[in-house]
């Protein structure tokens, strides 16, 4: 929580003078807090108090003398929630499978002005499971790396990504944003992002996602092509051939079909996994772009006249 104090100034520049501390909310916002989340006052979570100074210029609203002000606190308001949710989804690149967070809600001396969204872990990738396969390596980062990198591709500057690393990474946000028992929509994004970082066109998708990610990540010493095994999974899924859940369950689909639950989850693991350790290669490797090519090197003959 100390980097909170460094990461969030550069992630919205009108955030500023951040301190961070344990305390207790005042008991109409813990009263809130519970509402939200019934498991706010266990030991399973810690309350962090975070105070900033908002600087900014307002330049839709002209204030004259005795006018209420307090919508200013709200537009204040907004820049902390932004940069604190933004953080958060950077910190579980930096930390996979570490952080989880209940709601949380932005206040002023009058009371709460927005809520922060709740962010949840992917625990298939916690770099410290010996029981994960060795390929990709899942890492342990500095969230001050992630972010200075972050920034600097131009993260949270726009509400879209257009490069290929913002788009990897907005595909990465969206895995995050859908939780926890969202595993279809989670393939999907994952894959998008893995497709937006390694795919150029739309020739031999597969190939060019197993090759690419060995060149990327180092080689997987598997005969299987478990990489080309997950796009399989993919096309599947999004053509509709694959079996398909009901959105409401009709029976435990574990019991009725353990091994189509498990192959399914697998892919959605591994994937997750694959992206994240992509988008860590790029913060390790300070990546401001990523370029695929293929080279050719021709011997010329000898002259044999």
């Amino acid at each position: 929580m100390n980097s909170l104090s460094t990461a969030l100034p550069l992630l919205v520049p009108e955030v500023s003078g951040v301190q961070v501390t344990i305390a207790s909310p005042p008991p109409s916002v813990m009263s809130w807090l519970c509402r939200n989340s019934s498991l706010v006052k266990s030991k399973l979570f810690d309350i962090y108090a975070v105070s900033a100074t908002i600087s900014f210029v307002d330049d839709r609203n002209e204030v004259k003398p005795g006018d209420d002000t307090r919508f200013l606190s709200a537009f204040a308001a907004e820049y902390i929630e932004k940069a604190i949710s933004l953080c958060l989804h950077l910190g579980e690149l930096a930390y996979p499978g570490s952080i989880m967070t209940a709601e949380g809600v932005v206040t002023d001396e009058l009371g709460i002005l927005v809520s922060i969204e709740r962010k949840y872990f992917l625990s298939c990738a916690r770099p410290y499971d010996s029981n994960l396969a060795a390929w990709p390596v899942i890492r342990l980062l500095k969230l001050s790396d992630v972010v200075v990198w972050a920034t600097s591709i131009g993260f949270g500057a726009s509400s879209f990504a257009t490069t290929r690393l913002q788009r990897t990474l907005a595909a990465f946000t969206h895995v995050i944003g859908l939780g926890w028992g969202n595993d279809g929509e989670t393939l999907f994004r994952a894959m998008q992002g893995l497709e937006a970082f390694y795919c150029d066109g739309i020739g031999d998708l597969r190939r060019q996602l197993a090759h690419k990610s060995e060149v990327w990540l180092g080689p997987t010493h598997d005969k299987q092509n478990i990489v080309g095994k997950l796009y399989d999974h993919r096309s599947k899924f999004i053509h509709g051939s694959a079996k398909m859940q009901y959105w409401q369950d009709l029976s435990n689909p574990w019991l009725e079909d353990s091994t189509t639950k498990e192959q399914f989850s697998d892919a959605v693991e591994f994937a997750t996994r694959l992206l994240i350790a992509s988008l860590q290669q790029c913060v390790i490797q300070r990546a401001a772009d990523v370029n695929w090519t293929y080279s050719c090197n021709v011997a010329a003959q000898a002259d044999l006249s």
